[in-house]
Formats: structure tokens, sequence, C-alpha cells
């Protein structure tokens, strides 16, 4: 699996202060899903992170995993810091399938669909992706001010389809074609129907709505 490591006497407080994820707080041999935002508040890439003694690994998607490291690289200049890509064994608890994770809500991002979301449309702090309390991080000024304002209007669901072609980023609409959201992982079972993730319109939840042809029922959001 391709992964980014990061290591070096700075290696945590350089992490601490780019990511969303308290990574200070990191146990040896602990995870936790995290995000990279750019300086407007929106996720650029979305991993896991493990600590592994002094030696920090995030696991993006791997199409995401040498543009992450570009831009971290941006800001690792006057810090002692190493980073670089490597390939690792994928922890067994990240060994789920495709369908398991979307059926567990974890969100996925893709080239097509970096930029497009906020931390808190894909439920990432009732994902512990996000802390609140660590202190500045790039973007951090806009996620904690959606937080404590308090009025958030859309989030990320699961749902359900027909057996169609659909793709992450593709735009849902509601029954006269206005756009309410975006399809954000897609798991297509040989077997059976299409389940997927979405970022929606709180409002429009229980109207008809569609990605192209495809007719989308929208079923749980994790609880907040």
């Amino acid at each position: 699996m391709l992964a980014i490591s990061v290591s070096g006497p700075d290696a945590c407080k350089f992490l601490q202060g780019q990511l969303t994820c308290d990574v200070a707080a990191l146990e040896d041999r602990q995870l936790t899903l995290g995000a990279y935002c750019n300086i407007k508040g929106k996720v650029e890439s979305l991993f896991y992170l493990i600590r592994n003694d002094a030696i920090y690994f995030l696991y993006p998607h791997p199409d995401l995993a040498e543009p992450t490291l570009n831009e971290l690289k941006k800001y690792a200049i006057f810090s002692k810091v190493a980073l670089k890509l490597c390939e690792i064994l994928l922890p067994a608890e990240l060994a789920r399938s495709e369908e398991q994770q979307v059926l567990a809500q974890i969100p996925q991002l893709y080239p097509k669909t970096a930029g497009l979301f906020f931390p808190h449309d894909l439920n990432l702090p009732e994902l512990n992706a996000v802390s609140f309390t660590k202190g500045c991080y790039r973007g951090q000024e806009i996620v904690a001010r959606m937080q404590h304002r308090g009025n958030l209007k859309r989030r990320m669901y699961l749902f359900i389809s027909s057996k169609c072609k659909l793709d992450p980023g593709d735009e849902i609409t509601s029954a006269d074609n206005t756009a309410v959201g975006r399809v954000v992982r897609v798991y297509t079972d040989p077997a059976g129907p299409v389940v997927g993730l979405a970022v929606v319109n709180d409002s429009c939840i229980k109207q008809q709505l569609k990605a192209g042809d495809c007719e989308l029922l929208i079923k749980t959001a994790l609880s907040i």
C-alpha cells in the first residue's frame, strides 16, 4: 500500500499544525482518520494516520498520495522532518472491503473530488477525524467557525440505488433539477443494488433524488 512517511524530530509538531486530527494524542501503533484542508477549509486529502514509534504514516487514496506529499513539503522547509512515499503493508485494522467501508459510512476522497467538501460535509467530526481543541492547522479557522455557529445544512448520508453507473463527484439533483449534493463513494454489489455515500442538503433527504439517470434512496447519516 502506498503511504507517506513523516519522520524526524519535528514530525509530530509539523503534522499537528497541518492536519485536522490530534496528532499529539496518538499513542504508539494507534491510528486515526484525518484530513488535510486547503486554506478555504475544504478537504484536499483524506487518510488514515498511524504512529509507529516516532514515524507517522499517512494512507490516502493512492492517486492522492503524491499530490499530498508535494503539498506537505511546501510547509516542511522550516521543520526538521523527512517526508517520502513508501510501499508498506496496510494495517490489519484498515484491511476492510470497499463494501464494509461504505456501510460503515467511511468517506473516501479521489482526485476529482479533492477540494469539494468541508470536513463537516463528510461527517469527519463524528468520525473523530477533527479536533476542535488542539489549536491551529491549515483551514482551521473556517472549520472551527462552522462547528461553533451550528447552522450546518448538509451532511453525508448512506444511499442505495438500482444497478446503474455512479461515480464519486456526480451531481445529485432533486425532482426540479436543482443541485442538492454530490456522490462521495460508491460500491456496486454484483448480486445486488448500488450502495454509496453522498453529501446531501438535509432539507432534501425525503425528496425524490437522482444522479444522472439513477434514482437514489437516502437511508441514514451518522448520528450527530
